[in-house]
């Protein structure tokens, strides 16, 4: 990784940190439950530490002068903003996660055959691909989930919800996991390179 590339993710993350804290302190809370949902705060950690390693390794790789490039990576920040002030509101914040990854996902297809790391960037559009079916099983699969887990739970509304939430939050801090620890996925593979 290059100097620049290092000092490109320091300050994309450092801005979206700052959005985050804005969102935190000034963002929509959810009518019917002003409470704040914690675990959101610890997916976009997560996400935050993601988004560094990403645009480290990355930066490095596209041609800067793309423009098919900078539209999406315009679409990455508004929707990363987004998904930011909407930290305190799950309903938004979900939305806003839904557009993140598909903009995440447009950006590495249009790379496909242009960019010569064909394992990388298999492997980050699979990463991008879960973190967008992500929501979706969250809000499909919760209830069952928790039936199988801990079936007093379905009568405890809000056992049901926490209980779910940190299970959400444990699947995705494991999927983190595994791509720092077990399969890197943010290091560009040498043999792969043409």
């Amino acid at each position: 990784m290059t100097h620049n590339s290092t000092l490109k993710a320091a300050v994309v993350t450092s801005v979206f940190s700052i959005a985050a804290v804005v969102g935190f302190l000034f963002g929509p809370r959810h009518p019917y439950d002003p409470t704040l949902p914690i675990y959101l705060l610890g997916l976009y950690i997560l996400l935050l530490i993601h988004t560094f390693l990403s645009v480290r390794c990355f930066s490095a790789l596209i041609d800067p002068k793309d423009r098919r490039q900078w539209l999406v990576d315009f679409a990455l920040v508004c929707a990363y903003l987004g998904l930011a002030w909407s930290i305190t509101n799950e309903v938004f914040f979900w939305v806003w996660w839904v557009g993140l990854f598909f903009a995440a996902t447009i950006k590495y297809v249009l790379l496909v055959g242009r960019l010569h790391y064909p394992t990388l960037l298999r492997r980050k559009l699979m990463a991008d691909l879960a973190g967008l079916a992500f929501p979706f099983i969250y809000w499909l699969g919760g209830s069952s989930v928790i039936t199988l887990l801990a079936p007093g739970a379905m009568t405890d509304g809000a056992l049901q919800s926490e209980t779910f939430q940190m299970g959400a939050f444990g699947i995705f801090a494991l999927a983190t996991a595994y791509y720092f620890f077990v399969r890197p996925l943010y290091v560009p593979d040498k043999m792969s390179a043409l």
